[in-house]
């Protein structure tokens, strides 16, 4: 009876994985697929990348810093980087706008932030309380510091480094490479949306499922 459901629940694992990966492929969504693309290289990489401390702490700056870089350099149209950036964006994707509204949003939620640094303005602020808009902020970090402020930010950035080391600390399987991976493409992907929590719950449930499946090789941390 215990090997039918430890083998039932591989399986409800692998088909959602599978399921998840799929909606990812299907909805084209560029963002979506640099996220698998990093998954993964994370997943096949994960013995360099979790070399020692310095290395997957690195990495973790990284898959946070050039991104976040390069969004802003996009919206702000400062650099050759920007037009090579968003030149082969085109080319690869077949499709011709950019950030085009995420950067009206974004950089009127940077604005605020600067206004209100600390505590942002509360955990129901949305952007249309700001500007005239009923888009959401497709930055799960902008979401956030526009709520809570650098505080808020902080807190959520050092949940998500206290998970991926402790995966990286004391993960020694596949799964929980995997699970590592995943993190990584999760992360990056809420550079472009609101999805590992808030906006869409029964997303966000599927992330964090994915994500907690390889603490079953965690010690506590």
């Amino acid at each position: 009876m215990l090997i039918l459901k430890n083998k039932l629940s591989k399986y409800l694992s692998i088909f959602g994985i599978i399921s998840s990966f799929t909606m990812i492929f299907v909805s084209g969504n560029r963002s979506s697929l640099v996220s698998v693309v990093i998954i993964l290289f994370v997943y096949f990489s994960f013995r360099y990348i979790n070399y020692n401390r310095l290395t997957r702490n690195l990495f973790f700056i990284l898959v946070l810093l050039i991104p976040t870089l390069a969004a802003y350099m996009l919206i702000t149209g400062s650099g050759e980087i920007a037009v090579y950036i968003k030149s082969v964006s085109e080319a690869l994707s077949g499709k011709e706008r950019l950030l085009s509204s995420r950067g009206i949003i974004w950089l009127s939620i940077i604005e605020e932030v600067k206004r209100n640094p600390i505590l942002g303005l509360g955990p129901s602020t949305v952007p249309n309380d700001i500007m005239n808009t009923t888009l959401s902020s497709h930055n799960l970090y902008l979401q956030v510091a526009l709520q809570s402020g650098i505080l808020g930010l902080s807190v959520l950035i050092y949940l998500l480094w206290y998970v991926w080391n402790s995966l990286c600390h004391y993960g020694t399987s596949s799964r929980s490479a995997f699970s590592a991976a995943c993190l990584m493409g999760f992360m990056f992907h809420q550079i472009f949306e609101v999805s590992l929590m808030q906006n869409n719950i029964p997303a966000a449930l599927c992330m964090w499922v994915i994500i907690t499946f390889g603490y079953k090789d965690v010690s506590v941390y």
